[in-house]
């Protein structure tokens, strides 16, 4: 049966017959210029839909966007068109394209390319070029079983080999000859700075090459000559006010004079030329103070004074052009040297990477680039492979991008320039690219719009190549367009900049305005005087803060059918992401939730603060201040007079060290908050011995109830602290091999080191106000969009910097400039200032229904974000914001404010809490009371030479607790199927699993550590009957979790019956073995004991633990093996 076709409602747009051609016009290598909410994805995803329609496989298509969740979301509007298609409905964004709907054939065609969707590439280019390097490792020269690292276990290596790397160019035997030895000697600390951002850069791009020049010797020998000028020029005659420029440019040839037929120190001296009266600095370059003795001259010559002037003037500006000619060849020289040496480090981590079958993000670019430029005939196979290429966000690409897609796309002209992949000739209709140049905001990361410009250039060079121009705008009202093309298109028309195309508004004007201001009046707190960086951005915030708090609730939408205004319609958006936390804060002073993905103060925050100590806690038992900035920290939260106490009880008490550490006796603190606490870490340290850094915080987290103290802390901001818990538990992952001390090492050090890092990311919330940076809002839409942190100065460029001209780095050498760098530093701050417009640009063109712009109501200078663009903001109607009809929400009583609470109404008040409250009583049946051992519990340290450090390395593990674990590990692999049985497989794992778990393999063979006793014991627990019988059955490890409501304790005697709350039992263990049936009911649960001969309340206790995994498990059996003598205790359910 054919579905019905439902003819489509073509509307009536601007751009209608751009928009076809790029749907249909399948022959043809496109690019399109989309603006702004033009409906960008839908285009893509409606042309690869008409390719199917057309016959076109999905195996020959693939869509390259920016982001993963932006591929995702494509393929799934593919999906859709393709599903809506073939049922007869055309979607609107395609009604141009099929005004009849699909014919005949084409939906044949379709039908054929929907049971073949999971064959399309949709993806980012990383993932693009993995999926070219793939199939091809030997070409590629990489391990066919490479791996893509993720940034942070990228980065943990390469700083691994930097730190070996910069030990032996310092350490004794370092070659004192060496470029860095050499800087060293000269300035410590400038040098390190300088090699730390030589790495840097030169890690982020490969292709950056030293400055050209280096000839120190003969810009020295012109420097030489230029000084004899001077001396010549100023002689013994000349006036006093001329001889100390004379002696100055003497200073300087006396300093190099000692160096000269040495390049490399003589490179050094020139950079770190004395100061003299000569010198001066001028826009930090060295300069040379103005000859201004004319008159002097004049006097002392009355016939040639003005001649003898003119002369010295001329020989010290010929010196002055000398000195910079010979600190720019300077420069080179040493940043020449210095990037050889650092090139053997790159060196090092490429061949580090390929042992360990490791891929970084740029690797993927840089093999796929060279494996389609050195390999033609891989090259012809993925294109026939790739036939289709669609890409989004074409304008923040980069040269090495657009090089992969052109080698792919495209064939190299006949006997022309094959090495300039953008004067390949592009096959018809083999690229699509989309992009919009004036939203080109990711220079940071390296995308450049001059890339962009020369792409478009080669495509609308091509025979069949044309650009289009897609401005139809659908998500912001008319007001709110009109504005942004009338106060952007002038600076965006500017040189430098990629033209400007007016978008053209889908949306109709509602009631009310669309674009406003909101005047932030200036409260100077001395009169007189202006208000400093810190109050700007405070009177900013908290402007903003009630702007939004009285838009909440009042302001009605038009987007949503006039519906009043959330939180989570409302997102700031800032150009940076500095002091953001000022926001944040004046938000949650007037009751606002938010909700921030540009905050960088991860390392700042109370939550990483207290995880912070307690990593350092794990690692190092002797680091008592991490002990007591956890224990006295929220996520404890014990008082200084508790802590205190703890003290005094220790000095007194004969069995405990007289310091508070980890390993102190939980029993002798005297405290149930510090030994809980204590119980914990101590047990997350033996964890620590075989278990990765991520496991061992997992638990301790879990066990220290983090994220239920934070939920209590924060309410229903908690969001924002959960996922920075999350981010940081993810940080610890790339520690694995490396274990929690140097985790704890490095998270000491960015701490310390202030390091900025972006925090964790929570999910989207309708009650919560969106806070972050420009950059993180590209393809995202809010009814109402307020730029933030626009009262203060944009960044200044600052060294070193890539000269994107011809990709040299230019960088301050020891504290030393030199013009190219000034240049340099110029063109790169021109560039940075172009797209500060379009970072505003993007900020504007997110708003749907209201745009309000904060406007200083005070004089600002030209530099600020505000002033960036004139957006003519004494133009703008002034935000009328409805009165609240609730007072903002205080931290704290206001002064004066009288405590009308009387004992009285607390008590009832009190009580009343007590009886809603609900006590949970936490159970572990695998655990016993604190005076048994448990092979659960941790061992009790042993003080060593009566101290009470003890180091992690030699904690000693009781045998029997040792013995317990190994054979408790055992039993679960043997039934898990990862340990075979045969050829003594048992006792080789048992030797391994003891000397993990920190004990000495015994020779003895009556040990009953010993790998052979352990086998056996192993053996004599799998031949018990039931055991065997029902072994195929047999689950081990078996997590155990139950709930239950009982009656509450009324041990307090203040707590009247009636007042008591609720109260529930939680049980959480885990069973050794558990056997199901058929239908995956429980039919016996087996607990494996290692004991000899325990005594009779011992397995008393051990019954009792069984009892209750029965009870949880609704089993009607079970049973006590102990592995040492075969013996069986039966146990069955109470009834």
């Amino acid at each position: 049966m054919t579905a019905s076709r439902t003819p489509a409602v073509v509307p009536s747009l601007a751009d209608a017959a751009a928009r076809r051609s790029a749907l249909v016009d399948s022959h043809r290598t496109l690019l399109v210029e989309a603006g702004a909410g033009s409906g960008k994805t839908s285009l893509m995803a409606g042309r690869v839909a008409l390719l199917f329609a057309a016959g076109v496989a999905p195996r020959h298509v693939a869509a390259i966007t920016f982001t993963e969740l932006a591929a995702a979301d494509l393929a799934a509007r593919i999906r859709s068109f393709v599903a809506r298609l073939l049922a007869g409905d055309v979607p609107a964004e395609l009604a141009v394209a099929l005004p009849d709907g699909l014919d005949g054939p084409g939906r044949e065609h379709l039908a054929q390319a929907s049971d073949a969707l999971d064959d399309l590439t949709s993806t980012t280019i990383h993932g693009f070029c993995q999926a070219l390097v793939r199939p091809y490792p030997v070409e590629a020269d990489v391990d066919p079983g490479a791996r893509v690292a993720d940034e942070a276990e990228a980065g943990l290596l390469f700083d691994d080999l930097r730190a070996r790397w910069l030990r032996e160019r310092l350490g004794a035997e370092a070659d004192p000859a060496g470029a860095i030895a050499a800087m060293i000697g000269v300035d410590l600390a400038k040098t390190l700075t300088l090699v730390d951002e030589t790495i840097d850069v030169l890690r982020a791009h490969r292709d950056v090459r030293a400055p050209t020049g280096g000839d120190v010797e003969g810009a020295y020998r012109a420097f030489v000559r230029a000084v004899a000028e001077v001396e010549a020029a100023i002689d013994d005659d000349a006036p006093p006010s001329a001889l100390p420029f004379r002696e100055g440019a003497r200073a300087l040839a006396a300093h190099l004079t000692p160096h000269a037929g040495r390049d490399a120190a003589l490179a050094l001296a020139a950079l770190t030329l004395p100061k003299t009266h000569l010198r001066v600095e001028r826009g930090g370059v060295p300069a040379y103070r103005v000859y201004g003795t004319k008159t002097a001259w004049c006097k002392v010559d009355t016939t040639s004074g003005e001649a003898r002037h003119a002369r010295g003037a001329a020989a010290l500006a010929a010196l002055e052009t000398a000195q910079a000619r010979l600190g720019e060849a300077a420069a080179a020289r040493v940043l020449q040297a210095l990037m050889a040496e650092v090139g053997d480090l790159l060196l090092a981590y490429g061949e580090r990477k390929r042992d360990a079958a490791m891929l970084d993000f740029d690797d993927l670019l840089v093999t796929a680039e060279r494996l389609l430029r050195d390999h033609e005939g891989v090259r012809r196979a993925l294109a026939a492979r790739y036939q289709y290429v669609l890409v989004d966000e074409f304008q923040d690409t980069d040269p090495l991008q657009a090089a992969v897609l052109w080698r792919l796309c495209g064939d190299p002209p006949a006997g022309g320039d094959a090495g300039d992949p953008l004067r390949w000739t592009l096959r018809p209709g083999a690229l699509f690219v989309v992009g919009d140049p004036k939203q080109s905001i990711y220079r940071f990361r390296g995308a450049d719009v001059h890339a962009y410009a020369a792409a478009k250039a080669a495509i609308a060079g091509a025979g069949d190549g044309a650009v289009l121009n897609v401005r139809t705008n659908f998500r912001s009202v008319a007001t709110i367009l009109a504005f942004a093309n009338e106060r952007f298109a002038g600076p965006l028309s500017r040189p430098g900049q990629s033209g400007f195309e007016a978008l053209a508004p889908w949306r109709e004007d509602a009631d009310g305005p669309h674009v406003a201001r909101v005047t932030i009046d200036v409260q100077v707190p001395v009169p007189g005087v202006a208000p400093s960086a810190a109050d700007r951005r405070d009177l900013e915030a908290t402007g903003v803060a009630e702007s939004v708090a009285a838009l909440i609730g009042r302001h009605p939408l038009p987007s949503r059918g006039g519906a009043p205004c959330e939180a989570g319609d409302i997102a700031l958006l800032a150009p940076t992401g500095s002091d953001l936390w000022r926001f944040e804060r004046a938000l949650e002073a007037q009751g606002v939730s938010v909700r921030t993905q540009a905050g960088k103060d991860f390392y700042g925050r109370q939550e990483v603060h207290d995880l912070i100590a307690l990593v350092r806690a794990i690692a190092d038992d002797s680091d008592r201040l991490a002990l007591g900035a956890l224990l006295r920290g929220p996520l404890v939260g014990c008082s200084d007079e508790t802590l205190l106490d703890v003290s005094e009880r220790l000095f007194h008490e004969p069995r405990a060290a007289r310091h508070l550490a980890v390993s102190t006796d939980p029993d002798v603190v005297g405290d149930e908050a510090v030994a809980a606490t204590l119980r914990t870490l101590q047990s997350a340290r033996e964890l620590a011995r075989s278990a990765t850094p991520y496991r061992v915080l997992w638990e301790a987290i879990g066990q220290l109830r983090v994220r239920a103290t934070l939920h209590a802390r924060h309410g229903r901001h908690a969001q924002r602290a959960l996922a920075n818990v999350d981010r940081f538990l993810e940080g610890a992952r790339p520690y694995g091999v490396r274990g929690i001390a140097a985790f704890a090492r490095d998270l000491k050090a960015r701490w310390v080191d202030g390091e900025r890092a972006v925090e964790g990311r929570s999910d989207t919330a309708r009650d919560a106000v969106t806070l972050l940076t420009v950059h993180s809002s590209k393809g995202l839409e809010w009814p109402v969009v307020i730029p933030v942190n626009t009262f203060c100065d944009p960044r200044r460029t600052q060294p070193p910097v890539v000269d994107r001209s011809d990709r040299t780095l230019h960088a301050r050498v020891l504290g030393s400039s030199y013009p190219a760098l000034v240049d340099a530093l110029a063109r790169e701050a021109e560039a940075e200032a172009q797209e500060r417009v379009r970072l505003l640009y993007v900020c504007a063109t997110r708003a749907q229904d209201l745009l309000v712009v904060p406007t200083p109501g005070f004089v600002v200078d030209d530099g600020w974000w505000c002033r960036v663009v004139d957006l003519a903001t004494e133009s703008l109607p002034e935000l009328a914001l409805p009165e609240r009809s609730t007072p903002v929400p205080s931290a704290s009583a206001a002064p004066g404010t009288v405590n009308e609470v009387t004992r009285e109404r607390f008590e009832l008040e009190a009580a009343r809490v007590r009886r809603a409250s609900r006590t949970l009583d936490w159970q572990s049946p695998s655990r016993l009371p604190d005076d048994e051992a448990s092979p659960l519990d941790p061992p009790r340290p042993r003080e060593e030479g009566g101290g009470d450090r003890v180091d992690a390395d030699v904690w000693p593990v009781p045998a029997p607790i040792l013995r317990g674990r190994v054979l408790h590990a055992l039993m679960q692999e043997v039934l898990g199927g990862e340990l075979g049985e045969a050829g003594g497989a048992i006792a080789r794992r048992a030797g391994v699993l003891v000397a993990r778990l920190g004990g000495d393999v015994p020779d003895d063979d009556r040990d009953r550590l010993h790998p052979a006793v352990l086998e056996a014991d192993v053996r004599r627990g799998l031949a018990v009957p039931d055991v065997a019988a029902l072994r195929d059955r047999l689950v081990p490890e078996v997590p155990v979790y139950a709930y239950e409501e009982v009656e509450p304790e009324r041990s307090d005697a203040r707590t009247q019956p009636s007042e008591a709350g609720q109260a529930a039992v939680v049980t959480v263990g885990i069973a050794d073995a558990v056997a199901f049936a058929d239908d995956g009911s429980a039919e016996l649960v087996v607990d494996w004991k290692g004991d000899a001969e325990p005594p009779p309340e011992r397995i008393a206790r051990y019954v009792a633990q069984v009892r209750r995994y029965l009870e949880v498990l609704g089993a009607p059996r079970g049973m006590l093996v102990f592995l040492a003598s075969g013996a069986v205790v039966e146990v069955a359910r109470e009834a």
